[in-house]
This record gives C-alpha cells, structure tokens and sequence, in this order.
C-alpha cells in the first residue's frame, strides 16, 4: 500500500542541518568561549605585578624613582579596569606597567653597580674621579624619563670609578716600590752614620734619632733625606787621628795617662794602654820616663766595659799581683 501523497512526515518543518553547517557553529561557538576566557588579562597582571616587585628588590626606589612610580600607577589603573572588566584597558595598562617596571630595575640595576664601584675607590683612599658627576647625570636622566640615557650614563660612571681604582691601585704600588728603594738607602746610609758615633755632637746624635724613627715609621724618601743630611755632615767633619803616640813622663802611671783629656778623659780606661802595648810594657805598673806609647783613640765600647771591668778590679796603682791579673784580663779580651 503506497502512503498518501498529502500525509507529511513527523519531522516536517524541523529545520534540518547540513554536517559542514554544524562544524562551522560549533567552531564559533568554542570561539567565543575561549575568547571570553582570554578577555581577562590574568596573566598580564600577574607578570606586571613580578616586575614591579623585582625593581623594589634591586632599590629603584631609591635609583629610579619616577620609573618605577610610573609603573606603579599603570599597575592601579589596570587594577581598576579590570575591577570594572574593562578587559583591554587592562591589559595594555598591565604590560605598560610591566615595561615601565623592568626600566625601572635595569636603571637602578645600572646605578648601583656604578655606586659599588665609586664607593670601591674611596674605600682604598683613592679618587673616584668622573663617577660621581656621571652617576648625577645618569640620575636626572632617569627622573627625565630619558631610560637609554640613563644607562649609558651610570655604564659610564662605572667604567670611570673602575679606571680610577685600576690607576690608584698601579699608583699605590709604584709608590710602595720607591719606599722600599728610599729605605734600602737609608740603612747604608745609617749604617756609615753609625760608624761615626764617637765624633757626634749632640746635635748630630738628636739627627741620627730623628733618621731611625722614620727609618722605623717605614717614611722611605723622608728618612732618605735626613740620613743623606747627616751623613754629608759627618763626612765633612775631619777625621780624628786613630791613635796618639805619647812619650811617659817622670810620674806617669797607665791611670794618670788614661785620665788625660787628649787621651781618653776616664782613667779607669787604662787597660786599653796596656792591651795596646803589650810588647813595651814589661809590667803595667812600673812606667820608664820616656818610654813611648801607642795609644789606640777609638775603642768600641765593648773594649770600653772590658777595660773598665778590669780597671774595678785591680785599682789605679801596682801591686805584686797585678802583673798576673793583667794577663788574664789580655787572655779574657782575646788580645794574648
């Protein structure tokens, strides 16, 4: 039995689809849910909000303070927009703070490395030269909005302070070289001073002071010039004979000479005489008128204290046992 031609069937006038129709709407329709989702600009606030936190740990509210307030303020406008979901201006409010946030931390990035170097200097007492007069320059840049400027400037400021350390440190260095040259010649030039002591006035032993002070002090070319002063003195003061031939007198005995002025001012010296004479002198105490003696001048001090050691113990006249006590103060000098 064939169906009537007037029945209709039961989805008559149910709008029909084609397959490609109903991608096509499912693809928009995916579209606007992403694109609703994307309408927040979460993520551009998120890194907005890192940036900015990244210039304040780096001080650029100290070295860059107009960038960074100008990120902050970018920072609040988009917060503000996207309180009231203006999405877009939120977004390009977002990323301006952004950008504005990492000039503010490469600025200040940029200053205080300059500043490390400069206060680098001054700590090793040196002079920073330029850096400071660049590091102001590089900050009114940064206060002008001029990001550029600012860097190359405070880069430049540091380049300077780092010059002036490298040519203080080669400075320093010369000059610890030519205190050590001043001191070498200093001590020879003690050591011959010291080799005229015993014709020093006290004027000239106050200098010798005044040079081994400075001398210690590690004062290279000062003391050079005070020794080189002295010495040229001393040099030019006329040698005094080394020994004196003295011819004995009716009474003489070593004490009484000793004690002379021309000879040595101090009779407990006698000693010395006799060490000198050894060959002449049969027995110490017992003089022959016109006898001649060799009498040594420059004793060192040392032959000082022996001779007057000696002198203490066998008294100014003779007696039977001295002849052997003389021997033995010889044997003890090393002169026998």
């Amino acid at each position: 039995m064939q169906p009537s031609k007037n029945i209709k069937p039961a989805y008559a006038g149910v709008l029909v689809m084609k397959p490609r129709s109903c991608q096509v709407l499912l693809w928009l329709i995916t579209l606007a849910l992403l694109s609703g989702c994307a309408g927040v600009p979460t993520q551009e606030m998120s890194d907005a909000r890192q940036a900015l936190q990244a210039a304040r740990d780096v001080g650029a509210a100290n070295h860059a303070p107009a960038s960074l307030d100008s990120a902050e303020r970018l920072l609040i406008s988009a917060e503000q927009g996207l309180g009231s979901r203006r999405y877009k201006q939120a977004r390009q409010e977002a990323l301006a703070s952004k950008q504005e946030a990492v000039k503010a931390r490469g600025i200040a990035a940029a200053v205080i490395d300059a500043k490390n170097a400069a206060v680098e200097v001054e700590r090793a007492g040196f002079d920073a030269g330029e850096a400071g007069r660049l590091l102001s320059l590089a900050e009114r840049a940064e206060a002008a909005g001029d990001e550029a400027e600012a860097v190359r400037l405070a880069q430049e400021a540091r380049t300077s302070a780092e010059e002036s350390l490298r040519q203080g440190r080669e400075r320093q260095a010369a000059a610890e070289r030519d205190n050590r040259t001043w001191s070498e010649q200093t001590a020879a030039l003690l050591d011959e001073a010291r080799t005229h002591r015993a014709r020093m006035s006290s004027d000239h032993l106050a200098a010798l002071g005044a040079v081994e002070q400075a001398h210690h002090n590690n004062e290279g070319k000062r003391a050079h010039d005070l020794a080189e002063k002295l010495v040229t003195e001393l040099r030019a003061i006329p040698e005094l004979p080394r020994m004196l031939r003295y011819v004995v007198q009716h009474g003489d005995t070593l004490w009484r000479i000793a004690a002379k002025t021309e000879v040595y001012g101090n009779p407990w010296h006698w000693p010395l005489i006799l060490a000198a004479n050894q060959a002449e002198l049969d027995d110490a105490h017992d003089l022959e008128p016109g006898l001649v003696l060799q009498i040594p001048l420059l004793p060192t001090t040392e032959q000082e204290a022996l001779a007057a050691q000696h002198a203490l113990e066998c008294g100014p006249w003779a007696s039977g046992q001295r002849k052997v006590m003389d021997c033995a103060y010889l044997e003890a000098a090393g002169l026998r």
